[in-house]
C-alpha cells in the first residue's frame, strides 16, 4: 500500500465469544491458521498466538501506531474494551441496531424485530449507552459504523423520510461517538454523505425517524456480506441482491445483464451450511441459493 505504517490496525468483525478468547491469546501456543484480510484477499499465517499478538508485534514494530477492535455483538464489545487492549473499537450504530434490548447483539435479531413492531417509538436500549460511556471512561475511541443498517434504513416503504444526513446526525450525537464511516457503493452515495457538511440543522433533525422508523427485516438478507467466505466462489449478497430484486420487481435486461456477469451462479452451492453460520439474520442460505437458480435463470 506503499506507506511505512496504518494509524488503527483493526481486529476485524470478532463476535462470537470463543472467538475473542482465541483472537486476544497472548501466549506462545502455536495457532494453525490466522486469517488477514487486505484489500479484499485473504491470506493465512502460522503464527504463535492469536491475531492480537501479531497486532502487536507490528505495533511495536513502528508498523501501526493503534490497535482497533470491531464487533456485533454486546457482551464482546464490553469485553474488548474493559480488558483494554484496544484503542479503538468500532461498533454498530444506527436507530435500529441501538434498539436491541438487554445484551442481545446481531445473533439475537428476533428480540429487535419483535421490539421494532411492538413499540411506535425506537430508543436507544440501556446497554448501548453503557457501552457508549465505558468507551468515553476507558478513552478508547468508538468508531460508529452501518449508520444505515447496510442500506436498508433507505427503503422508501418505512416512511419516515430517512436521508443519509439524518442517519449521520443520529449516530454522531450518540455520547462518546467520535467519527461514523458509512459504506458506499457509488458516487451519488458518497455525494448524498458529503451533503451532510453542508445540511442545516432541519435537514440533519432525525427526530422524525425515531418516532416513526418501522423495519421487520426478519429473514431477509441485508447483503453485509458477513457469510463469507463461500466455498464454491459464489458472491451471496450480489445473487441474493438480484434474486429479490426480480421477486418484487420481475425479471428485465438489467437483471439478466448483471446475472450473467457473475462467474460462479448460485447453482453451484455446495449446501455446507458455513454461510448460515455466520449470517446475522438467520437465513437459510443454500435454501435461497436453490430458489434465486430457479428464478433468475428462467
Amino acid at each position: 500500500m506503499k506507506c511505512d505504517y496504518v494509524d488503527i490496525l483493526f481486529l476485524s468483525c470478532c463476535d462470537r465469544e470463543e472467538v475473542y478468547s482465541a483472537v486476544t491469546d497472548l501466549s506462545g501456543r502455536l495457532v494453525d491458521e490466522i486469517r488477514i484480510r487486505t484489500l479484499g484477499q485473504d491470506y493465512f499465517l502460522k503464527q504463535h498466538g492469536g491475531h492480537l499478538k501479531y497486532a502487536k508485534e507490528l505495533q511495536q514494530s513502528g508498523k501501526a501506531r493503534y490497535l482497533g477492535f470491531s464487533t456485533h455483538v454486546l457482551p464482546t464489545a464490553f469485553r474488548a474494551v474493559n480488558d483494554g487492549f484496544f484503542d479503538v473499537l468500532m461498533f454498530p450504530v444506527n436507530p435500529i441496531f441501538d434498539a436491541l434490548p438487554g445484551k442481545a447483539g446481531m445473533e439475537n435479531l428476533n428480540e429487535m424485530w419483535e421490539l421494532a413492531i411492538e413499540h411506535n417509538k425506537i430508543e436507544i436500549s440501556n446497554e448501548r449507552k453503557e457501552l457508549h460511556k465505558l468507551c468515553m471512561h476507558t478513552q478508547t475511541g468508538l468508531v460508529a459504523m452501518k449508520p444505515f443498517a447496510g442500506g436498508w434504513l433507505f427503503n422508501p416503504d418505512l416512511n419516515a423520510d430517512i436521508t443519509a444526513a439524518r442517519l449521520l446526525s443520529y449516530a454522531l450525537a450518540q455520547s462518546g461517538v467520535t467519527t461514523v464511516v458509512p459504506g458506499v457503493s457509488d458516487l451519488n452515495q458518497l455525494e448524498s454523505c458529503l451533503k451532510y457538511l453542508d445540511a442545516s440543522n432541519e435537514e440533519k433533525d432525525f427526530s422524525k425517524i425515531l418516532s416513526l422508523l418501522k423495519w421487520n427485516p426478519k429473514d431477509s438478507c441485508m447483503y453485509c456480506n458477513h457469510c463469507q467466505p463461500c466455498k464454491a466462489g459464489i458472491d451471496i449478497a450480489k445473487i441474493n441482491k438480484l434474486y429479490d430484486l426480480s421477486v418484487k420487481y420481475g425479471m428485465n435486461e438489467v437483471i439478466k445483464k448483471e446475472y450473467k456477469a457473475i462467474e460462479q451462479k448460485p447453482i453451484n452451492c455446495l449446501g455446507c451450511g458455513d454461510c448460515i453460520s455466520r449470517c446475522p439474520f438467520g437465513i437459510d442460505v443454500p435454501d435461497r441459493m436453490v430458489k434465486a437458480s430457479q428464478v433468475l435463470t428462467n
